[in-house]
């Protein structure tokens, strides 16, 4: 199963089968799956672009003193 594009949450998923060979026995699985936001939108990645702007500029000036 592929979920594409699921908002960040919590989801619970349940999946039922029926097996017609062995006396219409069902069998269900549960699980819980919890989405985040991507990488690119946390605050730890503007923290780290941010260092990394800082020190281009940094060297950039060092460099041309």
């Amino acid at each position: 199963m592929i979920f594409n594009h699921l908002s960040p949450s919590e989801y619970h998923i349940k999946i039922r089968a029926k097996v017609h060979l062995d006396n219409l026995q069902e069998k269900e699985l549960e699980f819980y799956i919890k989405i985040t936001h991507p990488f690119t939108q946390s605050t730890t990645f503007y923290v780290f672009i941010s260092l990394i702007v800082i020190e281009i500029i940094y060297l950039r000036y060092a460099i041309l003193q």
